[in-house]
């Protein structure tokens, strides 16, 4: 009884409520004084493969490490992409903060969508690309 109780749960945590994508990891950029940079040196987060009508949302993880403070003016999602969150206040060095962008899945098929950072960096916006496929 307890194993079917423990399936039970374990079905509604993974099909209920909010998926974050790649098992809730944070992608992390670093800004450095210059730019701003993922920390695997990458600039594109795959969401993988996720169901139609889903609830798809991607935290990304802001650390500042340069002796100069932080400054996002606005943060800019592609089609179908929208930013709910990220920091309005300045990050100051040593400080981290959050971007949350959600993708609409009710289309199906593969995707590629940018998110556009506007902030005090050096090229003054930092583009990142959010790719994954929606299915049935």
């Amino acid at each position: 009884m307890r194993l079917i109780l423990l399936a039970f749960i374990l079905i509604l945590t993974f099909h209920s409520g909010l998926v974050f994508s790649d098992n809730n990891r944070d992608f992390i950029l670093v800004y450095d004084g210059n730019s701003l940079k993922f920390s695997d040196d990458n600039d594109t987060i795959n969401i993988g493969v996720k169901n139609q009508g889903e609830d798809i949302s991607q935290r990304i993880l802001i650390q500042n490490h340069s002796p100069v403070s932080l400054h996002i003016t606005n943060v800019r999602g592609g089609c179908g992409l929208s930013v709910p969150s990220w920091p309005r206040n300045i990050i100051k060095p040593g400080e981290e903060g959050f971007i949350i962008v959600r993708y609409d899945s009710s289309r199906l098929g593969n995707f590629t969508r940018n998110i556009t950072i506007h902030a005090n960096t050096s090229d003054s916006r930092t583009v990142i690309k959010l790719l994954g496929e929606i299915i049935p």
